[in-house]
């Protein structure tokens, strides 16, 4: 399944993103979860951790800056939606989170058949 190579990218990328992933999740167990949606939400980190990865070539940085931005919208579209879910509709969080992943599933499907 994997070459040699791969598995010791992927290693590497799961460790670095993980630790990233297990630091938010910290703050949300002891912190602010207010806090830790914006952190997380605003900070570029992944993306500059994916920018430092794709600089093969400036173009494969321009097209990851162009998706992740387009991303970026698809993001904030989905969970507006879900917070108008969570404070109004009353429905259980498995729902809810149901909703919103097939709801992004489409965006999805819509943006990549646009770009």
């Amino acid at each position: 399944m994997f070459k040699t190579n791969q598995l010791s990218v992927f290693l590497t990328n799961f460790l670095i993103s993980g630790f990233i992933i297990g630091i938010a999740s910290v703050m949300i167990e002891y912190y602010d979860t207010g806090l830790t949606g914006l952190l997380y939400g605003s900070l570029p980190i992944g993306f500059i951790y994916l920018l430092i990865l794709s600089q093969s070539s400036k173009q494969s940085g321009v097209q990851l800056s162009y998706n992740t931005m387009i991303g970026g919208l698809v993001f904030v579209l989905y969970t507006l939606f879900a917070y108008f879910l969570l404070k109004y509709s009353g429905c259980p969080l498995p729902l809810i989170i149901l909703l919103v992943m097939v709801v992004y599933a489409f965006m999805i499907y819509g943006v990549k058949n646009l770009i």
